[in-house]
């Protein structure tokens, strides 16, 4: 959920004078997807802080004050059906002005749409994660940002509480909270080399295939 706040403003970063936005996500079923796009629409409409806040459907009238959420396109998580999602999406609102792509392959798949529709006007798109593909689209400028979770502390924190749980050492704090919170980093063209540098992203190795993950 703040991930998706953080999606929300760095798109609203790159759009001051705000506009119609469309959102790609795999799945809003899943708990990632769902409260990704929650946090988005969120901020974007300029609402509070509230990870429990019920999730707005996909034919939800969404306005606020500077931002419409126009569109939902749902994919399944399948990058190829999500380049058609989102195509169906630009066709069905010429006027969006603004993308958030709330899986690793979204952003990129918007990019595909856009060329395949062969659209000129300016569209800000924010995505998530760090592929290849999506370093490549910082790096160019067609991506403003990518937001970035930490995944290797996640695991990491997962696995210290399972064998905290198997030896039966004494919950502190944060373990009797339902969530763990983790870092979050948003890449930029400008901060990339630097994280590349850190190891906080990977540098890409132009020769290998990769497949993004959700």
């Amino acid at each position: 959920y703040a991930a998706g706040r953080i999606a929300g403003d760095e798109l609203a970063q790159a759009m001051p004078d705000g506009g119609p936005v469309l959102i790609s996500v795999g799945s809003i079923t899943q708990q990632h997807g769902r409260d990704r796009r929650q946090g988005a629409i969120d901020e974007l409409l300029g609402r509070g802080f509230d990870r429990n806040r019920a999730a707005d459907a996909i034919d939800a009238d969404l306005k606020g004050p500077k931002f419409s959420i126009v569109y939902t396109a749902t994919d399944g998580g399948d990058p190829a059906k999500a380049i058609d999602a989102i195509a169906a999406g630009l066709k069905a609102h010429p006027e969006v002005k603004g993308i958030i792509g709330l899986y690793s392959y979204s952003a990129t798949a918007a990019l595909k749409a856009i060329k395949q529709l062969g659209i000129t006007t300016p569209i800000q798109i924010v995505g998530f994660d760090d592929s290849p593909e999506t370093q490549a689209a910082l790096k160019d400028g067609s991506i403003h940002a990518s937001i970035l979770q930490d995944s290797y502390r996640a695991g990491y924190e997962t696995i210290q509480v399972l064998a905290n749980e198997v030896r039966g050492v004494p919950r502190g704090p944060a373990e009797f909270s339902p969530m763990l919170y983790v870092g979050i980093d948003v890449l930029t063209d400008k901060n990339l080399d630097l994280l590349r540098g850190s190891g906080a992203v990977d540098q890409p190795n132009e020769s290998a295939t990769t497949q993004p993950a959700p």
